[in-house]
């Protein structure tokens, strides 16, 4: 998988047979590198980056990424998409940025994603000479803290006001839907400001969800919408389950009693 800019890059295994065996040079690769993945940790996220996006687990009989990385890779999905997140971050540096983020080691370079990039990385280099993990930590924080969580961008509206960058963490199927509805958006008002189709998707949703104040409400404006009945579960940790919306679809005590009456003759 020798991507641009890549020379220390892990070079996935090429397949060698069609079938059952494809790919199967790759698959036990994986599993080595699980048991190593701090010593090798870079290495281990470009071949499960490799496995996530050339869908390669589904020919392994995985019927998700899910069942794949949890039945199999035995690891959490969170670390399995914490490496493929960090693997596409290392994409995006140079040859030479990325040998120093490998010889900062794991815990440190770790610590870089989304803060250093190929433009500032040669600053991040001559700021963290000589730091400790901790005063890594400490110097990432304080950054954090002076951008604040929204930061001034340099684009402004016709009055001269300045627009606000906003940033939130999306899990992937979480990011799929807001792209999809901004996209959509965009389509509608025929532009191609994403944050002017952010703001049509929040308007819709406040001015058809005015009396929305529970998750019984938005369940209830669904049905009304959809002309489906819902039933809605919460899975208990003891593993007593509780109808907590809809009870009256899955067991209506009058229908019951009307039954019971009429076999009955009473």
């Amino acid at each position: 998988m020798a991507e641009k800019g890549k020379e220390l890059s892990t070079e996935v295994v090429p397949e060698k047979a069609e079938g059952a065996d494809a790919h199967e040079d790759i698959r036990s690769e994986v599993l080595k590198l699980r048991t190593q993945s701090d010593e090798n940790f870079w290495q281990f996220g470009a071949v499960l980056e490799h496995v996530w996006k050339s869908d390669l687990y589904r020919g392994w009989g995985f019927e998700s990424w899910t069942d794949y990385i949890e039945h199999e890779v035995e690891i959490s999905m969170r670390k399995a998409q914490y490496l493929i997140k960090l693997q596409s971050w290392f994409d995006t540096m140079t040859p030479a940025i990325q040998k120093w983020l490998r010889g900062l080691g794991w815990t440190k370079s770790r610590l870089l994603m989304g803060a250093v990039t190929a433009d500032n990385a040669a600053e991040w280099k001559n700021r963290l000479a000589g730091k400790t993990v901790a005063e890594i930590e400490a110097m990432l924080k304080a950054d954090s803290e002076e951008r604040g969580s929204i930061s001034a961008s340099a684009e402004t509206d016709d009055t001269g006001v300045r627009a606000a960058k906003w940033s939130v963490s999306l899990f992937p199927a979480q990011k799929e839907i807001v792209e999809l509805a901004t996209k959509k958006a965009m389509e509608v008002a025929n532009s191609d400001k994403q944050g002017h189709a952010l703001t049509m998707v929040c308007q819709e949703y406040l001015a058809t969800n005015t009396t929305t104040t529970s998750i019984n409400d938005m369940l209830k404006n669904t049905e009304r919408f959809t002309g489906l009945k819902i039933v809605a579960i919460r899975v208990g940790d003891d593993g007593e389950d509780e109808v907590v919306y809809g009870a009256e679809y899955v067991n209506p005590p009058e229908e019951e009693e009307k039954t019971e009456s009429a076999e009955t003759g009473e």
